[in-house]
């Protein structure tokens, strides 16, 4: 405090105003304007008033509101922002805008008679200045409150709106500002499909700086040669949120790496085009090698489409192959009907493609992304899993002879509806695990006759059939009046040409609300018999019931799978050790500690042929009674994607739930490992960068004595 009402202090600074309000009151007249304006008012009060923050200025058409949080400031714009959209405005709309700056202010309270306080400094011009670039709808900010409110409204955003709204941030890059020396960082924050998420043009007070670009990246061109995955891309796609940030693709590539070695039991060769922002040239260097990469990855978006450079990348790939084999689209944001040439538009609907985005209850597309949150999160590393097994797929066949192809059994999994996604994407995952091809391999057609001919091509290659029925009734195909969904069930109820026997399989939820008269129609001739019910296992429930008997019929011509040999009554328990190969040194003190309490122990192999390693893996993952994952100098990624191995145990065989999993974090430490959390597994953190016994305490108790008195 400097003085007798006088206060000193750093504030977070709300600027609002209508934008266009004095052509906005030429146009309505005066009273209808005042109408407006004292609505706008009300709905700023009524945004404000969930916070802490309060008003120091009404500005005729706009507020000057002091924040102690940059967090109540941006919740507070953004509520602001939503309550404007929608309300129901008469004659027009009211658009505003908004700008947020962090500073030192000096605050004068008001004296008796006069309770409204002044501000004063540098940090209100600034704030008011941030405000003047912004558009109708825009909410801008400065860097410090991006950096302060992030992380709290990423994880508490039903605080500020509905669960499933999608918060999105953007920069903008740096901009000078008159009175202030050195430029500022401008970032946009608002829910997608809402904010106009564009850079702003600059005003009279303020412009962007001028950077000269960056040099084109010398780029080694022979390395695209035999790539498994040439990962094509828009570079906008690419642009990360901050400074020090990785850039979606690149999270994609470093995540997809990581996965692929796993599967491969090699490091993959991953060709990644190190891209200026905003500029995507075209290397006729590279188009002449493409055809030599076993797959292609575009990253699908309306930036991607638009991009000269990326359709040719695409032709290039193409011009080798008759079809779209070794094409697997990553779709990050759908683009707009037709915005492909007619060319690379063949070339897609004839390849495999990975959904990366879910469509909101408005019919919005979510990108998934982890930094929006840890569902968001999850979904992506699911998605980047089945890309890894599709990829891996394509890699093994391209060095696989003709004949063994033939002999891999095959499972025909009926397209379904988006309700019924997730579901099919578990059941497509474990039957790659267990070796079976997945059927079909690319996108159904949308055009009647062509769909019917690629399912019955692809039935008489099936040993099996799976149809997953839910209460949507689903996308119909051009030239017909039933869905896709009831064309394969039709389909797949045709007698077989080949002399295999196909199984049936049909599952539908215990209950279903079916609201489509269409569907409710085609449900009730499944349960009638008309789609040749009685040869085919209907299962109403239980999905693991599908997929028992699914596997059952599968490996019924074949001889039975060697059983796991059993643990012998008394035999010591199984501890599984998992770490990185650059860890084997570094876990010797664990494993001794463990052996010397009378545990078996095994660790995850880091030699010989990778078939093996693989199979030694996953039989130890059977058999184990726990599981303790060392973080040490492997990555986060590597980690997370152990554990979703584990959670696949039982498709290896498992019978009984692990008596413990956990992960332990050991040096070298940084925050990302400090920060690190899971509910899939007990943490276990490392006292003074050493092993200590007591930090297993509690891992122990869960795993029971080394020597029970029965093996389970």
């Amino acid at each position: 405090m400097t003085s007798d009402g006088e206060i000193h202090r750093l504030s977070v600074l709300l600027f609002t105003d209508i934008v266009g309000s004095v052509k906005l009151q030429g146009r309505l007249g005066t009273h209808d304007y005042a109408g407006l304006l004292r609505r706008h008012d009300e709905l700023f009060r009524e945004a404000l008033r969930q916070s802490s923050g309060r008003i120091l200025k009404h500005t005729g058409d706009g507020f000057l509101a002091e924040f102690a949080m940059s967090s109540e400031a941006v919740a507070t714009a953004l509520r602001f922002q939503s309550l404007l959209e929608d309300e129901e405005w008469d004659p027009e709309p009211v658009r505003a805008r908004a700008g947020l700056h962090q500073g030192e202010v000096l605050v004068v309270e008001g004296s008796e008679g006069d309770a409204a306080p002044q501000a004063v400094g540098m940090a209100v011009n600034l704030a008011a200045r941030v405000m003047d670039l912004a558009v109708g709808g825009q909410i801008l900010i400065t860097r410090a409150v991006y950096e302060n409110a992030r992380y709290y409204l990423r994880d508490h955003l039903d605080r500020v709106a509905h669960p499933e709204a999608l918060l999105r941030w953007v920069s903008h890059g740096s901009y000078e500002f008159q009175g202030r020396d050195e430029p500022m960082d401008i970032l946009e924050v608002g829910f997608e499909g809402s904010g106009p998420f564009i850079p702003p043009e600059g005003g009279l007070k303020s412009r962007r700086t001028q950077v000269p670009p960056p040099p084109d990246p010398e780029i080694d061109f022979e390395s695209v040669d035999d790539s498994d995955v040439f990962i094509s891309y828009a570079s906008v796609d690419n642009q990360p949120l901050a400074e020090g940030e990785a850039g979606w693709v690149t999270r994609l590539h470093d995540t997809l790496s990581i996965r692929l070695s796993q599967l491969l039991g090699r490091p993959p060769r991953l060709w990644l085009e190190p891209k200026v922002v905003q500029r995507d040239a075209w290397h006729e260097t590279l188009g002449d090698r493409l055809g030599s990469v076993r797959t292609l990855v575009p990253v699908i978006s309306p930036p991607y489409s638009h991009t000269e450079a990326c359709q040719r990348e695409l032709l290039a790939f193409g011009e080798n192959r008759s079809s779209g084999r070794g094409l697997i689209q990553v779709v990050k944001t759908p683009p707009e009907p037709d915005s492909f040439t007619p060319e690379a538009q063949q070339l897609l609907t004839a390849s495999s493609r990975i959904e990366f985005f879910e469509v909101d209850p408005q019919g919005r597309f979510e990108s998934f992304d982890a930094s929006l949150g840890e569902a968001s999160r999850r979904r992506f590393l699911h998605s980047v899993y089945d890309l890894a097994y599709e990829i891996s797929h394509n890699v093994k066949r391209a060095a696989t002879p003709d004949e063994e192809l033939v002999d891999q059994k095959a499972v025909y999994l009926a397209e379904t509806t988006r309700d019924l996604r997730e579901a099919r994407d578990r059941i497509k995952r474990e039957l790659q695990e267990r070796g079976y091809r997945v059927l079909p391999e690319r996108p159904l057609p949308h055009l009647a006759d062509e769909l019917r001919a690629q399912v019955e091509r692809d039935l008489e290659e099936s040993d099996a059939v799976v149809h997953l029925i839910g209460q949507r009734y689903g996308i119909v195909p051009e030239e017909s009046d039933r869905s896709m969904v009831e064309m394969q069930c039709a389909l797949s109820n045709a007698p077989s040409k080949s002399d295999r026997p196909r199984g049936r399989f049909f599952w539908a939820p215990p209950k279903l609300d079916i609201k489509d008269e269409r569907q409710a129609s085609f449900f009730t001739a499944l349960e009638e018999g008309v789609y040749g019910m009685d040869q085919t296992e209907f299962i109403r429930g239980s999905i693991e019931e599908l997929k028992r008997l699914t596997l059952a019929h599968l490996q019924e011509e074949h001889k039975p799978e060697k059983a796991l040999p059993e643990a012998a009554e008394g035999a010591a328990k199984m501890l599984y050790l998992i770490c990185d190969p650059k860890d084997q040194e570094a876990i010797e003190p664990l494993e001794d500690h463990f052996f010397d309490l009378g545990y078996e122990v095994k660790v995850s192999p880091d030699d010989g042929d990778a078939k093996l390693r693989g199979e030694i893996h996953r039989q130890t993952l059977t058999l184990c009674d726990g599981v303790l994952i060392y973080f040490g100098q492997a990555s986060h990624q590597w980690v997370e994607m152990t554990l979703m191995d584990i959670m696949k145990a039982p498709a290896y065989g498992r019978k009984r739930p692990l008596d413990v999993q956990a992960v332990y974090i050991a040096s070298p430490f940084n925050r990302r490992k400090e920060r690190f959390r899971t509910r899939a597994a007990l943490v276990i953190r490392e006292e003074d960068d050493a092993f200590s016994p007591p930090t297993l305490s509690s891992f122990i108790d869960q795993l029971g004595a080394a020597l029970p008195q029965s093996h389970a």
